[in-house]
């Protein structure tokens, strides 16, 4: 048998393998037995939160402002295999706010504290201990919204109206130098140019200084941060004034009574579909029976709702041109009853009425009084026994410009029979 020498023995592979982990165990052994198994370590970038402690001062009416300092470090101790993983997510630091009672600079202390309160390691340190924070005094105010639509335009023959925001105030709350620093509030309005119709949107609240610089929300509490506002797109029309008579006697010609009016039309803008089926504006009723030569009724100028007076016209009075008009006294004895009920009779008390009429000087020349009616028609009332005094209509046939002035009325007995 061949003997094995000391050289052989080190040239052979397999026993090389087995000496070299025989070595990594011993040499395991020795680190694991040289080398501490806990470690101490620090964790740099700690977010410092001063926002949780804000409703403790609210109840004082004050409110944390800006801090020098808005990160910190912190040393904590434990077993290397927690240690080495963690990570600034792992801890919490806050402000404490004992002592605090009045706005100013104060000088708060730093704490930290586990996020998951079980994790096996301790806090030994925070970096800095504490931070300069600036305690001011909270304010609340109520703020109108308002938008700045100038770079929105309408299309030909359309007219913007008035908009309005919902809801129509803000309450925005912060210290008081912030609130302070605030001018005036807009919806923030993203809509298309080119409108021709009404447009309703969603915009965010922003809030402005005197200068018209755009202020941070980070230091302000608002009640809301978004609006909506409703942009009136109105279509422009001209309507033509217009009135109604009443009491015009059977057979008057109102086409031939000359009358006008200050204002004759007006422009107006309103929805689309509302102003496209409208032609005219009613201005109201004139009673015939009150016109004189030289008369003039004044009517207000009133707009369907949602309608825009363009021009802001709210009157137009009418006058009536009546050169050439008379004025004319005639004793009326044709009194006569119509529309009476079949079982009631009717005994006139009344044997003249003097009745003032107006009328062209030609139409007037050869009237009587045997040329007028008063007629007293039972057609609109309830017809019983008794007496009553019962208004007339007046009519003068075969002239068709001829009226009378006034009211005018007859007794008259009903008698069933």
């Amino acid at each position: 048998m061949k003997k094995i020498t000391l050289k052989d023995f080190i040239q052979n592979k397999r026993v090389m393998i087995m000496l070299s982990f025989l070595a990594a165990v011993i040499m395991w052994f020795v680190v694991a037995n040289t080398i501490a198994s806990e470690i101490s370590r620090e964790i740099q970038q700690i977010p410092i939160d001063v926002v949780d402690q804000a409703s403790s001062l609210s109840n004082l009416g004050l409110k944390l402002g800006e801090t020098d300092i808005t990160y910190a470090t912190v040393e904590v101790y434990g077993p290397r295999a927690v240690v080495g993983g963690l990570t600034a997510n792992d801890l919490h630091v806050s402000v404490s706010l004992n002592g605090v009672t009045g706005p100013g600079i104060s000088e708060l202390k730093l704490t930290a504290e586990k996020v998951n309160v079980d994790a096996d390691f301790k806090i030994l340190n925070v970096y800095p201990s504490s931070v300069s924070v600036k305690i001011d005094r909270q304010a609340s105010e109520d703020f109108p919204l308002t938008a700045n639509l100038q770079e929105i335009e309408v299309q030909d023959g359309y007219v913007m109206d008035n908009y309005y925001i919902t809801p129509e105030t803000v309450t925005i709350t912060g210290s008081d130098e912030n609130i302070e620093k605030i001018d005036h509030c807009e919806v923030k309005v993203d809509v298309a140019s080119g409108l021709d119709t009404t447009v309703t949107t969603t915009g965010d609240i922003l809030l402005y200084d005197k200068e018209g610089r755009e202020l941070p929300l980070d230091n302000y509490y608002l009640s809301t941060y978004k609006a909506d506002i409703t942009i009136p797109v109105l279509k422009k029309k001209t309507l033509a004034l217009k009135v109604d008579f009443l009491n015009v006697p059977t057979g008057f010609d109102l086409t031939k009574l000359a009358y006008s009016f200050s204002t004759t039309e007006i422009d107006v803008a309103g929805p689309k579909d509302a102003i496209d089926s409208k032609n005219e504006i009613h201005l109201g009723y004139i009673d015939l029976r009150t016109v004189l030569p030289g008369s003039t009724y004044t009517f207000d100028i009133t707009l369907p709702n949602g309608f825009l007076n363009i021009k802001n016209i709210n009157t137009s009075t009418c006058t009536f041109d009546l050169e050439g008009y008379e004025t004319l006294n005639l004793n009326v004895t044709n009194i006569i009853p119509i529309n009476v009920p079949a079982n009631f009779n009717v005994d006139i008390q009344t044997n003249v009425l003097n009745v003032t009429v107006i009328g062209p000087a030609e139409q007037l020349a050869e009237l009587t009084g045997e040329d007028v009616v008063a007629e007293l028609d039972f057609s609109d009332r309830d017809v019983t026994n008794g007496q009553y005094n019962i208004p007339v209509r007046i009519s003068v046939p075969d002239k068709d410009q001829v009226w009378a002035n006034g009211t005018y009325s007859v007794v008259v007995v009903v008698e069933s029979k």
